[in-house]
């Protein structure tokens, strides 16, 4: 199928299930060998992908109490773009949560001026 972004993105449908059902050992071999030679656009639902997303409300905490508090994760400085070692889910739940009582605070503030 043609768009107007085709030239920009490959679009993946079909080839999900030869992806899933393979012995590539990573993405970009499977990208060589379909030729994909832009960024890839999914065109396939996350129930194909064995993925669900949460409800719109799920914070980063609620994660963390999923998967434990003490869960390593990389945390890069997009503005940097440097990661930033030794975090774990809770110590990032915790600054998000800061920093949105903080902002909402400023918000606040600014509205009530």
């Amino acid at each position: 199928m043609c768009n107007k972004y085709s030239s920009l993105v490959s679009l993946v449908d079909s080839k999900l299930d030869l992806y899933k059902n393979s012995a590539y050992s990573s993405y970009e071999e499977f990208s060589i060998k379909y030729k994909f030679d832009r960024p890839v656009l999914l065109d396939f639902s996350l129930e194909l992908m064995d993925m669900e997303v949460p409800a719109k409300d799920t914070t980063l905490t609620d994660i963390a109490n999923i998967i434990g508090f003490d869960h390593k994760v990389a945390i890069m400085d997009v503005g940097n773009q440097a990661l930033m070692p030794g975090w774990n889910i809770g110590d990032y739940a915790r600054l998000v949560a800061v920093r949105l009582i903080i902002s909402s605070m400023l918000l606040n503030s600014s509205t009530n001026s």
